[in-house]
């Protein structure tokens, strides 16, 4: 999976935004992402993808937020997202991949050190009080939260 993310140019310090709708498969794309130090952020899929939505507008706030240039989809995601997301021009959105066709023949290239500080995933706010924040959870927030939970 990380050797078919950074085919398409994903790298450490990247952010994907995930609109996966089988879960296996969504699983594995999380995990191919934080193996290669790439910021996954799951946002729910929508039931269609019309402007309207409060769904589809949390995953443009978020786009716009995080200045995200990659969305990984299922295959049925795809068309509409493409449709639905703005022109893709240099410095913006890089593309719309869909996860089915990504090259997972190709040899991963994992950087040497996680760093505690480096951001693990981002988590949205529920957007109750208007847009929804991106919150960068860390990997040392995260150890830290296990180890309490165990203790």
């Amino acid at each position: 999976m990380l050797g078919g993310l950074q085919k398409l140019g994903m790298a450490k310090g990247d952010v994907c935004v995930m609109q996966i709708s089988e879960l296996p498969a969504h699983i594995h794309a999380i995990w191919g992402c934080i193996i290669g130090g790439v910021a996954p952020v799951n946002i729910s899929v929508p039931r269609a993808y019309d402007i309207g939505s409060p769904v589809v507008q949390k995953l443009l706030g978020v786009l716009e937020d995080l200045q995200a240039k990659h969305v990984l989809a299922s295959t049925a995601n795809v068309p509409p997202l493409r449709q639905l997301l703005p022109q893709i021009d240099e410095g913006e959105l890089t593309g719309v991949h869909d996860l089915a066709q990504l090259d997972l023949s190709s040899p991963a290239e994992r950087y040497p050190v996680i760093e505690p500080t480096d951001i693990l995933f981002y988590q949205l706010t529920s957007g109750s009080t208007g847009r929804s924040k991106c919150i960068p959870e860390r990997h040392c927030a995260v150890v830290s939260h296990i180890r309490h939970s165990i203790a």
